[in-house]
């Protein structure tokens, strides 16, 4: 994989795609004629969903892909590591793990949501004596929450394999990415908790605590733990690294310390 590529690109570009895809099925019902529980709500409802999650996702993207330029051209760059070798390899085995974890929690609060407004369309559907469109309906929300839950379970064994073919950290004033997946502590939602260095064998180790007030994090509270392992001879570096980033981290206790005096 190229290194010098921004991935955050290709999630701009997939927002502005489904956010198209969701137009197109929002408009689909009229241009077909399709009514009610016949497949335009379900069409519409999902259209909508998408429309949405598309315009969010590349509100989002955008200002991390140009973060993330920033730090390929080396400006407010800290550092850049390689890695390799069998550590690597159990590094992303233990990521995946702890993100198929957070993932299911996300899809069982979804699949909570999925339910209820099931529900809901479907007491209106025979309550307007539409209940042998129900079937249908119900079958094309079925094929939704299976799309989701394909997304939440395949995603991380994608991102996975894209650790493994860029083995590499970025480490800015802003956000680290880290083997392909950019994390941002300069969003207005996120926030960088604590850096820590852990200089025990067999490989010392930056760790980084985020904390989301937006997304599947918020949803159950927990914080986002980074692992950053210390290439030999980078020691000193991330010693600085890990003070520079604390500042960073305790910024907004100050501000608001500062603030009560």
């Amino acid at each position: 994989m190229d290194s010098t590529r921004n991935p955050e690109e290709r999630g701009l570009l997939v927002g502005v795609l489904v956010g198209m895809a969701g137009l197109a099925l929002m408009i689909a019902p009229a241009a077909l004629s399709m009514r009610g529980m016949d497949g335009a709500y379900a069409l519409g409802a999902f259209g909508l969903m998408l429309l949405i999650l598309g315009a969010i996702t590349a509100a989002v993207r955008l200002p991390r892909t140009r973060a993330v330029d920033r730090m390929l051209e080396g400006v407010d760059l800290l550092a850049r590591w390689q890695y390799g070798g069998e550590l690597h390899g159990r590094q992303v085995a233990n990521d995946l793990q702890s993100q198929l974890q957070r993932n299911r929690r996300l899809l069982l609060i979804i699949l909570a949501w999925w339910a209820v407004w099931v529900a809901v369309f479907t007491v209106i559907g025979h309550a307007e004596g539409q209940g042998d469109a129900m079937p249908l309906f119900v079958g094309i929300m079925v094929g939704v929450l299976a799309i989701v839950a394909a997304a939440a379970l395949g995603i991380p064994h994608l991102m996975a394999r894209r650790a493994m073919a860029r083995p590499e950290a970025l480490i800015g004033r802003h956000g680290i990415l880290l083997h392909g997946t950019f994390y941002s502590w300069d969003a207005p939602l996120n926030q960088l908790q604590e850096v820590a260095l852990s200089e025990d064998s067999p490989r010392p180790q930056l760790v980084i605590t985020l904390r989301s007030r937006s997304g599947p994090y918020l949803a159950y509270g927990a914080p986002l733990h980074l692992t950053v392992p210390v290439p030999a001879g980078e020691l000193t570096r991330a010693r600085r690294i890990a003070g520079e980033l604390s500042l960073i981290a305790t910024g907004p206790q100050l501000s608001r310390s500062h603030a009560e005096l």
